[in-house]
């Protein structure tokens, strides 16, 4: 936590309750009833071992970043298999440690008693008696100093003359450990982002590391476990986020997230413009929130929008100092709840579905391959009608190939075979001719697979940087499936397009890739205009360039919603080479609270309009895509609001692309 965390006096009983010292090593296997689910990133999702959703509903047990330094002990309270049974018992399937890396690496004199091996042994006992009771484990650097200072409190970055050396240490010991994950620094604050990236000389004249450096010292450890790096202004601000997003090699980065009743970004208008988008690219954890006032009513406001937002969350904390200055969930280790703790514990359970499910893409009517030669696609931009993989190859893993084949080919008489030798999350892609290809393209892959496939897909991307992004997974059905995606606004140019091979059961076998296809972006709304779209109907509506709400770049189409109706927008002044069967996308961003779909327009040649299915939009960014109806000819393509409840506020439009 912030500025408030209770600490205990120095007087307090030199004990230590419930550590179970063991010889320093590997991390002993759990031995009781059950183990964690697991946590691991996919797309923007944290799932778990088994691949289901992780709705992640936790506690921090503070202190073990304090009592150590303060040289009276490691816990403060209880750490044996009944206080755990406590927590358990209240559904929490998560539990945040908090750690001081003066008492873990056994520096600036801690005591010997509560430093070193014996941190290091106490805290692994620990973590053992967590998972044995069914709990993944979050190892959160919370306390640290720089030089020969003792760590009495929060820095407000992690000090590069040992933050990096404390998750070389930790990272080691846990590396291969399931159900744990890494909280890479706890609330940065009054630092720039470029120095939360890449570290700086702070304003107390002693040299930070970024949250870069720290990636670099769990993977150099070997460790390939989720990290999690938080924003700044105390974990409370994701606004830079994701355009100074670190380089994960694992692929394995997850966003960090602190909020209180008194943070500065406390409402659901902030979270949906800060938070939200980052949600959309990759995982967010709120792995602190609270509130000081020993009630619940900010908690019964932000736990739904987290869940409607794919987003977990742990609460700030199970001890027993004060409902208002703790806050604390509990008045005694029992489990006996404060009044904030028993507003947490009635909103503890993820309701059975908060967000949509994968996409699965409609199968072929005929599944098996045909040996009549399909009519080849002339916009495919990879077709492998040359015999060759056109470039294509593995990216990361080591069970799955790739090679020309014949027989099975969504066009032509060619295609890319998969071949899949087991359990894996491996990569293909082809990081050459992909020209046209930047952020808000949409990209369509074609793919095969046979009766019994257990593989989903997720498409893969590089940066410019050659920093991964895996977006959400596609599930496969027998026969040919349509897997489109867009390439998101925060990545800076793409190096690599591709698919990652999510096969988590060990099945072995071949899938075909075939017909590549992107759409280019044609209006993004940067020249600060509205590039010609106007209201086609309706008075209930207005547009106008924007800037701050922008799929990518930095401006798009505002469309200003007054009330109940059905208004249009359109543009018919750059669509040629639309037909019938184009595939349109458009990005659009919806507040929260919104209770309006769209459908698509399209106008013929002779100005007659076809007015497209209804499609319902949540918060965020939303990706509408259709196909041009079987019409001669398109004069203009457009989007019409369909506000039946008096809805008013502003929807952004941006990056279509066809």
């Amino acid at each position: 936590m912030g500025n408030s965390i209770v600490a205990r006096g120095l007087a307090a009983l030199a004990l230590v309750v419930g550590a179970v010292f063991v010889a320093p090593g590997a991390v002993p296997a759990a031995g009781a009833a059950s183990a964690p689910p697991g946590l691991r990133v996919v797309g923007n999702q944290l799932v778990t071992q088994s691949g289901a959703r992780a709705d992640v509903a936790g506690v921090n047990r503070s202190g073990t970043e304090y009592a150590c330094a303060q040289g009276w002990g490691i816990f403060d309270g209880p750490s044996d298999a009944t206080s755990i049974a406590a927590m358990a018992a209240w559904g929490f399937n998560a539990v945040r440690v908090p750690l001081n890396e003066d008492c873990w690496l056994g520096i600036n004199d801690v005591q010997p008693a509560y430093s070193g091996a014996n941190y290091q042994s106490a805290i692994r006992s620990y973590v053992s008696r967590l998972q044995a009771q069914g709990l993944d484990v979050i190892l959160d650097l919370h306390w640290g100093a720089p030089g020969g200072q003792l760590a009495l409190g929060q820095e407000q970055a992690p000090d590069a003359d040992h933050s990096t050396a404390f998750w070389s240490s930790v990272a080691a010991q846990y590396k291969g450990v399931s159900g744990i994950a890494y909280d890479l620094f706890n609330e940065p604050h009054d630092i720039s982002w470029t120095c939360w990236l890449n570290g700086c000389t702070t304003s107390g004249g002693w040299q930070a590391v970024g949250m870069q450096q720290l990636i670099n010292a769990v993977r150099g450890a070997g460790a390939t476990q989720p990290v999690i790096a938080e924003g700044l202004n105390w974990g409370g601000d994701l606004s830079g986020w994701l355009a100074n997003r670190p380089t994960d090699p694992a692929g394995q980065l997850a966003a960090g997230w602190h909020i209180y009743n008194y943070s500065g970004c406390n409402t659901t208008s902030c979270w949906a413009s800060t938070v939200a988008p980052v949600a959309q690219q990759v995982p967010v954890l709120a792995t602190e929130i609270g509130e000081t006032d020993c009630a619940g009513g900010f908690l019964s406001t932000l736990i739904p929008w987290a869940q409607s937002h794919g987003i977990g969350y742990l609460a700030w904390a199970w001890d027993t100092a004060s409902c208002t200055g703790g806050p604390a969930l509990i008045t005694s280790y029992t489990g006996t709840p404060t009044a904030f703790g028993a507003a947490y514990k009635s909103l503890l359970s993820w309701p059975a579905v908060t967000q949509s499910p994968p996409v699965t893409p409609t199968p072929s009517p005929s599944p098996s391959p045909s040996p009549t030669a399909a009519p080849l696609d002339p916009t495919a931009r990879f077709d492998f009608e040359n015999g060759t993989t056109q470039a294509w190859a593995e990216q990361w893993g080591s069970t799955a190939s790739v090679a020309n084949e014949t027989g099975i080919a969504a066009s032509g008489s060619h295609g890319l075979a998969l071949n899949v030798s087991g359990a894996g999350y491996p990569a293909v892609g082809v990081r050459t001719g992909l020209t046209g290809v930047g952020p808000g393209t949409v990209v369509t892959v074609h793919v095969w697979a046979p009766n019994g496939t257990a593989p989903a897909v997720q498409p893969a991307l590089f940066d410019a940087n050659y920093r991964s992004d895996v977006l959400a997974p596609q599930s496969l059905v027998s026969g040919w499936n349509t897997v489109t995606f867009t390439v998101p606004g925060s990545l800076n140019g793409v190096a690599m397009v591709g698919l990652q091979i999510d096969d988590g059961s060990g099945w072995a076998g071949q899938l075909v890739l075939d017909d590549v296809t992107w759409q280019p972006v044609v209006f993004d709304f940067e020249s600060g205009t509205t590039q010609g779209w106007s209201v086609a109907w309706g008075s209930t509506l207005a547009v106008a360039s924007e800037s701050g709400t922008a799929y990518t770049g930095s401006h798009g189409l505002a469309l200003n919603v007054s009330g109940a109706g059905y208004p249009a927008v359109s543009e018919g002044t750059d669509v040629a080479g639309l037909a019938a069967g184009s595939p349109i996308t458009y990005q659009l961003w919806v507040p929260a609270g919104a209770s309006v779909g769209v459908s698509p327009i399209v106008y013929d040649g002779n100005y007659n309009v076809t007015v497209l299915a209804n499609q319902p939009l949540v918060a965020g960014w939303n990706t509408v895509h259709f196909t041009v109806p079987q019409l001669s000819s398109v004069k203009q393509i457009g989007l019409q609001v369909n506000d039946g409840t008096g809805w008013s506020g502003q929807l952004v439009l941006d990056s279509v692309a066809f």
